[in-house]
C-alpha cells in the first residue's frame, strides 16, 4: 500500500530523520501528513516497504481528514454545515484512492459489486422482491429466479442496458439523456411510454401535497433543474449537496407515469459517480425508511435535514472502505 507515498529527510540536532509523507492538494493549496519512521541513516528499501505496510493506513485516513477540511474549506454550502461536508469530501477521498491502488481486475470486480448492490437497492426500494444474490445471478450469468413476475425480472434486467448507455455516456445530463435512461428502465415494461413524459395533469403521488408542474411544462420543469444544478456547481458550491437537491426536484416534477424513483436515482448516481463520489446503493433493507424519510423532508422544505440523511447513508455504506483501510 502505497498510495503516493513517499520518503522525506528533516535535518535535526539529533540526527537526519526520515518520514513517510503523503501530499495532499485542493486547487491551488496543499499540505502533507507524516509519520517519522526512523532517525540516523536513510532507510533501507526494506525498511521502507515495512514503513509503509505498516503505516500506509493510518497515513491514508489522516490524508483523508486533511483533504476533507481543505476541500470543504473551498466549498460553498447552501444548506448543510461543514462539518457534514468535511465527511463526505473524506470518503470521496478514500473513495478515489481506493480506486487508484486497485489493479485492473481488482477495479472491474469492484464495480460488478457495486452495480449489483446498486441495482438490487433502486429496484427493491420499490417493491421487487429479487434478492442480492439472484440479482446478481440475472446480471452476471442470465439466471432468472423462479416464481419470480416477469415485469420483476425485467424491472433488473433493464439495469444492463441502462448500464451499457451510461458508461458510454460521457457528458452533462440533458432533457434527452433522462428519457433514454427512462426508455431502458421501462424496457417491456411499459413499451407505449418508455421514454415518453407523462401526458396527464391527474397525477396523484401517494405522500406527497405538493402541485406537480403541468404535462405540457415537464422539459421546461427539467431543464431548469438542470441549468440550477450546472450553475450551482460552477459557483462553487457542493456537487453532493447540489446532486442530492437534484433528485429531490426530479421527484418533484415526476415526468414519467411510471419508474420515476428508478430514474431519478439513476440520474443522482451518474451525477455522483461524475464527480468523483462513490455511488450510493439504496439498499432496501437497511436504508428505504431513512430515504424516503429524507425526500419527505425537501418535501417539507427542510433541505438542510434531507442533505443531511443523504449524507449520513452514504457515509454509513462506505464506512466498510473506511474500516478496510483503518490500521
Amino acid at each position: 500500500m502505497d498510495h503516493h507515498l513517499r520518503i522525506e529527510k528533516r535535518p535535526s540536532a539529533s540526527g537526519d530523520k526520515y518520514y513517510l509523507v503523503k501530499d495532499i492538494r485542493v486547487g491551488k493549496r496543499g499540505t502533507k501528513v507524516s509519520r517519522l519512521i526512523k532517525t540516523g541513516s536513510p532507510p533501507t528499501p526494506e525498511e521502507q516497504t515495512d514503513a509503509m505496510q505498516k503505516y500506509g493506513s493510518e497515513i491514508l485516513i489522516n490524508a483523508s481528514k486533511k483533504y476533507g477540511e481543505l476541500r470543504s474549506q473551498t466549498l460553498k454550502y447552501a444548506y448543510i454545515p461543514k462539518s457534514i461536508g468535511r465527511e463526505i469530501e473524506q470518503i470521496r477521498y478514500i473513495h478515489k484512492i481506493s480506486q487508484d491502488t486497485l489493479t485492473s481486475h481488482e477495479l472491474e470486480e469492484y464495480e460488478k459489486n457495486c452495480e449489483y448492490q446498486y441495482v438490487h437497492g433502486t429496484t427493491s426500494i420499490e417493491g421487487n422482491t429479487l434478492d442480492l444474490r439472484q440479482t446478481k445471478h440475472l446480471l452476471s450469468d442470465n439466471i432468472a429466479p423462479d416464481n419470480k413476475l416477469l415485469r420483476e425480472i425485467n424491472e433488473v434486467q433493464n439495469f444492463k442496458l441502462v448500464k451499457n448507455y451510461r458508461d458510454s455516456y460521457k457528458k452533462p445530463v440533458t432533457v434527452e439523456f433522462i428519457r433514454k435512461i427512462h426508455q431502458f428502465i421501462m424496457t417491456n415494461i411499459d413499451i407505449e411510454m418508455a421514454g415518453v413524459f407523462r401526458r396527464s395533469n391527474a397525477i396523484v403521488i401517494v405522500g406527497y401535497d405538493g402541485l406537480l408542474p403541468p404535462a405540457d411544462m415537464i422539459e421546461e420543469s427539467l431543464q431548469g433543474i438542470i441549468d440550477e444544478y450546472y450553475q450551482k456547481v460552477s459557483e462553487g458550491y457542493c456537487p453532493f449537496e447540489q446532486a442530492v437537491l437534484f433528485h429531490h426536484n426530479f421527484e418533484c416534477i415526476h415526468p414519467f407515469n411510471d419508474g420515476n424513483g428508478r430514474t431519478g436515482r439513476e440520474i443522482f448516481n451518474y451525477l455522483l459517480i461524475r464527480d468523483k463520489f462513490p455511488r450510493m446503493f439504496f439498499l432496501a433493507e437497511n436504508f428505504r425508511k431513512q430515504y424516503l424519510e429524507a425526500l419527505n423532508r425537501g418535501d417539507n422544505e427542510d433541505y438542510t435535514g434531507m442533505i443531511a440523511l443523504f449524507a449520513s447513508m452514504i457515509i454509513k455504506q462506505h464506512a466498510r472502505v473506511m474500516r478496510k483501510v483503518s490500521p
